[in-house]
């Protein structure tokens, strides 16, 4: 059992220290996909059907939604940087 705790910690460490070097981009969809893989392995498990394929077509709805929050997301900071302007000087010509 200690051997499993130690392996299961192991390959967290690594799997997290390889989203280092990816980009926002790439870090929200393969969150997205590892949650989706997640919850569709807990359905399909839970309703009797097939893990495998739950997590398939989970990971495949978590990928999707992942590139979606990273499209809103770069909306967002597009319209952040449109409404950042100068501010206007006073009418009466006084700084």
């Amino acid at each position: 059992m200690k051997t499993a705790g130690i392996t299961i910690s192991l390959l967290l460490v690594v799997s997290l220290a390889g989203c280092a070097g990816m980009t926002d981009d790439e870090q929200r969809m393969v969150s997205g996909g590892a949650m989706g893989a997640a919850g569709g392995a807990v359905l399909g498990a839970v309703t009797g059907g097939s893990a495998l394929i739950g997590a398939a077509v989970g990971g495949a709805a978590g990928i999707a939604g992942g590139a979606l929050v990273n499209h809103q997301q770069k909306g967002k900071a597009t319209k952040a940087k449109k409404k950042k302007t100068v501010p206007a000087k006073p009418a009466n010509g006084t700084d």
